[in-house]
Formats: structure tokens, sequence, C-alpha cells
């Protein structure tokens, strides 16, 4: 769950949360303030495109606060596709993820762990903090690339179009 960019995470988070049953079933309706959202940004012409919002990084994500609403209607969209390029994305996405997590812990066991030594002062202190910050921001798009890659890597962008065409549309 920690390891999952911010569209799915934030995505799944509003589209569960908002689910109402019905009979059987759930019904995954949008609610007010997601729509109303949603419609300045088409107003504003703010919507990001699906392509982009998968591949955006945290600080990215959060640049716009629509984000959210976005990546709600998105994962919506894919949820409710019936569209054989989109039906299994998630799915697909998902497991993706579980294996690059997995080839990774795999790669981290058989390193030694450096030993830590406490830094002397604070410029020193702020050093190793920025250069940290900088390394996780490196690993995290390294990451989203590779899910990208694995999931989307046989789209062109004919099919990226067809699917922002059909999600907007959908909005």
């Amino acid at each position: 769950y920690w390891a999952m960019p911010h569209w799915i995470d934030n995505g799944l988070y509003k589209v569960i949360g908002t689910a109402k049953p019905k009979g059987r079933k759930l019904e995954f309706k949008v609610d007010d303030w997601e729509r109303k959202g949603l419609q300045e940004c088409a107003r504003n012409e703010t919507l990001t495109a699906p392509k982009t919002l998968v591949m955006l990084g945290r600080e990215e994500f959060y640049e716009n606060r629509q984000r959210t609403n976005q990546s709600a209607a998105f994962v919506r969209f894919l949820l409710e596709s019936k569209s054989k390029k989109t039906r299994s994305i998630l799915h697909d996405y998902l497991k993706n993820l579980q294996d690059i997590l997995d080839e990774q812990k795999a790669a981290e066991e058989g390193k030694e762990k450096a030993a830590y030594d406490a830094p002397e002062t604070e410029e020193e202190e702020e050093e190793r903090f920025r250069k940290r910050r900088e390394a996780m921001k490196e690993r995290e798009a390294e990451f989203l690339q590779e899910a990208f890659q694995r999931t989307f890597g046989e789209w062109d962008e004919k099919d990226w179009k067809k699917v922002q065409k059909q999600y907007y549309k959908s909005l």
C-alpha cells in the first residue's frame, strides 16, 4: 500500500470510500465534491491527461489539488471499462507493482547495510537529508517508469489519445 503511486492510491481511496451498496452490488457514484472539482478543471482546461497522471510523482501530483478527484475519476473509468484495452489495466498495474517490489526486495536482501555515522554538524545533517530526499525522488521516478513500462509499454500515442477521449467523455 505504501508503495502505490499517488494516482492509484488516491483514486482507489476515493472510489471505494464513496461506494454505496445497491442490492448485491456496489455502486461507484461520483459525489458532488468530485463532480464540481472535475467541472472546474474542464472549464479551466486543467484536466491532467491519463498518460501524465500515471507518471506523476508525489510533488507533481499535489501541485494541483484537483488531481485527487481526477485520479478517482480515472480509476472509476478503468473499473467500469468494457474496452479490451483498458478493462484489465488496474489488475495488471497492481500485479506489476507487486512484481517490482518483490524484485527490489530480492535485490536488497543480498546487499550489506552500510555503517551509519552520525553527522557532526548541522550543515552535514542538512546535506544528508537533501541527498536522501533527492535519492527518494529518483527512486520514485524509476519505480513509476518501470510500472508504466510494464503496464503500458505496448501502447502508442494513438492508444493514449483514444483512452483519453473515452475518459474525458465519461466525465
